[in-house]
């Protein structure tokens, strides 16, 4: 019978040895494809690994498996003959192979590699081994040590830049001659990728530019730039030198891709990465100065962006009023003018500014007009926090629940496929929990419940001009409540942000779109990469080459831009399908939501 190709459609061998040889020479798809389709007796499963491939077609198309027939008995030195021709015919068409793909090989070796390279859990003194052992292949050996000589031409790899800073730290160094130690002096340096060749590089990615010119304004196409900046440390927290290796990062993301490719960590790029102690020392503005100045080469370049950062006080408020507050006093709102005169006075106690942010000099940019505020730190690590402790004490101190049924609740209930949000998660499924143990009319219920739906309103991607309205309505009343129910207590700084919410969503549009969840996940690579290798000496080079070599191997492998064709015929297809076997799988990904058995979708939503 044979296996039938999936690339041409026909019968190409007994065994599965066959197809795979057949679709690697015919095809030029090789074990580290990432696409193959069965196309066996109807079967049309897809599987992005080729172990998982040959495994299907063992398990489940075995049938395909023709029986070699049986030979008459011949002289032994035939079979030597015969085995020879073969060893020689082999031989000669590996070298045929070797001589007709030589780019391809070279690919498949750069792919080994840059998979190796972009492990975090895998040291580079470990690949270095890996590839002194494989590179002793013969049939590899040449195209891997060429690739070691030419990793940064063969593309998708910008190398981080070493920046200095203004001064210099000290480090023992032991004379290996003499044996003596002595104090060297070494600059001190931040690490940085050079943001026009990572531009052009993420631009010239297939189908990137379609999906951007899809999102953007026809008439004024630009390409918003997301600044975010985190401190993480590298070592236990626990331990007494946590300050002197806690690292920090600068990422950015393109605000105007689309919500499927900004849920990826894939396009959160790395931007530069120093030691925080150095910007303790010589201030953030000399980390930023080389971010600044690429920033500034690409306006001048006649590439317009928007650049936007998170800036930590919205308005001229005192600490005060701000406790009280419950509605947002336009007067009060920073400006460019009112800024500047504001620094002139120096006096910081006073005016809340110590100085002239750097982010200021790009063309396209500033901090009184591009506000973002950061949903996540305010609501579910702050004001959402704060107050399911306070009504949950009050509710229980009322007797309308108690502690233990409280704890039942939470503990017993069917969260199904929870997200890694668990106070989001929380908030949202507590009045499924406990709702219904509530009398009606409770006003610290009721508070909760204020909450609930500004998070509705707050964490919706689309918004019309009535629902910001509403949500400015909302918040003024949750605060009105708040400080009517918790008399003893005042409003928080990141109630006070809450106020400025409508406005910053009519500039930027929903602040969902601003928020740290996706940048706070991408630090993960970097602890567990610290942790793995233990590099406390020139850190910052690991953490971005490390990191580059990921983003190299991602845009290599990339297929989430990629447009998804043959939907149509697939749906033609089972309009009058032929078959009689359905393969149903255990899970679907689509845009970067996993969907499995059993879970709620929402379809629609109405109030009426």
């Amino acid at each position: 019978m044979g296996y039938i190709c999936f690339k041409c459609k026909k019968t190409v061998g007994a065994n599965v040895r066959f197809l795979f040889s057949h679709l690697r020479r015919m095809h030029n798809v090789h074990s580290s494809s990432s696409y193959f389709e069965c196309g066996q007796a109807g079967c049309h499963r897809t599987f992005n690994h080729s172990r998982s491939f040959e495994r299907h077609l063992l398990q489940h198309h075995v049938e395909a498996e023709e029986e070699e027939p049986s030979q008459p008995l011949t002289s032994h030195s035939q079979t030597f003959e015969e085995e020879d021709n073969a060893a020689e015919n082999n031989m000669a068409d590996d070298m045929e192979w070797d001589e007709l793909e030589q780019i391809t090989i070279t690919e498949r070796v750069a792919l080994y590699l840059s998979k190796l390279r972009a492990k975090s859990s895998m040291a580079l003194s470990t690949v270095s081994f890996l590839v002194q052992q494989t590179s002793s292949l013969g049939a590899l050996q040449r195209q891997t040590m060429s690739f070691l000589q030419r990793i940064g031409q063969i593309g998708y790899l910008v190398q981080p830049v070493e920046q200095p800073l203004p001064g210099v730290s000290y480090t023992q160094q032991r004379d290996s001659q003499t044996g003596t130690v002595k104090q060297v002096a070494v600059q001190d340096t931040s690490q940085r990728i050079p943001l026009r060749p990572l531009m052009k590089l993420i631009l010239e990615t297939p189908g990137t530019v379609e999906k951007i010119m899809d999102s953007v304004h026809p008439t004024e196409p630009s390409v918003p730039l997301l600044l975010y900046n985190d401190d993480c440390e590298k070592v236990n927290p626990l331990d007494s030198k946590t300050s002197i290796h806690k690292l920090g990062f600068i990422y950015f993301t393109l605000k105007c891709l689309p919500p499927e490719c900004l849920s990826s960590l894939n396009f959160h790029f790395l931007l530069a990465v120093y030691k925080s102690e150095d910007a303790k020392t010589y201030g953030i503005d000399a980390v930023l100065k080389s971010v600044v100045d690429d920033i500034n080469d690409l306006e001048t370049a006649h590439f317009k962006g928007t650049l936007k950062v998170w800036v930590p006080k919205f308005c001229h408020v005192k600490k005060q009023l701000m406790r009280t507050q419950t509605m947002e006093d336009p007067s009060l709102l920073r400006n460019k003018d009112g800024h500047l005169s504001d620094l002139l006075q120096s006096n910081p106690t006073e005016t809340g500014l110590k100085r002239q942010s750097i982010l200021n000099n790009p063309k396209y940019f500033h901090e009184t007009e591009n506000v973002a505020h950061n949903i996540m730190h305010d609501i579910l690590e702050g004001v959402g926090a704060y107050e399911i402790k306070l009504v949950l004490g009050s509710l229980i101190s009322q007797k309308a629940i108690t502690l233990d049924q409280v704890n039942y609740r939470i503990t017993s209930y069917d969260y199904g496929f929870c997200d890694s949000a668990q106070m989001w998660c929380l908030l949202r499924l507590l009045p499924l929990m406990i709702g219904d143990l509530i009398p009606e009319g409770n006003k610290y219920w009721e508070l909760l419940l204020l909450l609930l739906t500004c998070m509705e309103n707050l964490y919706s991607p689309p918004l019309t001009e009535d629902a910001v309205l509403f949500l400015r309505h909302l918040i003024v009343e949750h605060h009105s409540l708040f400080l009517k129910l918790f008399p003893d207590r005042h409003l928080k700084p990141k109630h006070h942000f809450m106020l400025h919410y409508a406005g910053a969503i009519r500039r930027l549009g929903p602040l969902v779109h601003y928020w740290s969840m996706r940048f706070e996940a991408k630090q993960v690579f970097f602890k567990r990469l610290a942790h793995m290798t233990c590099n406390f000496r020139n850190v910052c080079k690991t953490m971005a080459f490390r990191h580059q070599m990921l983003l190299k191997l991602v845009l290599v492998t990339l297929v989430h831009l990629l447009p998804l064709r043959g939907f149509d015929q697939v749906c033609h297809r089972f309009e009058n399908s032929p078959l009689t076997d359905v393969y149903i799988p255990s899970w679907v990904k689509w845009k970067g939501s996993e969907y499995h058995p059993g879970m709620t979708l929402l379809v629609s939503y109405s109030t009426w």
